[in-house]
């Protein structure tokens, strides 16, 4: 089965914003994952999030903060997609699978 896994990060530039400033800025970002439940969706949507987050990191030269674990971003699994976006959005979604 497929879920919609969505969650919020921080960019590079968020995050050391937020810092300075006491900001609370943070993007959000949406893929589907294929699979047998909506408790594995979630475990592999967070994994997929911590993946996403280190590469943005990565790609400045940085290492993901040793806090982000203990920051909670939110991460959810959306129970009624169709109702929030358009076919053609939740159709160009990547998808993931375990």
């Amino acid at each position: 089965m497929k879920y919609l896994f969505c969650f919020g990060y921080e960019t590079p530039d968020q995050y050391q914003n937020n810092r300075i400033h006491g900001w609370d800025d943070e993007d959000s970002h949406a893929v589907w994952i294929d699979a047998v439940s909506k408790e594995e969706a979630m475990a592999v949507g967070k994994r997929f999030c911590r993946t996403f987050s280190e590469r943005l990191f990565a790609v400045r030269g940085l290492s993901l903060p040793s806090e982000w674990m203990e920051n909670t971003f939110a991460c959810w699994i959306e129970e009624n997609p169709a109702d929030r976006w358009t076919p053609e959005i939740l159709s160009a979604l990547d998808c993931i699978s375990p």
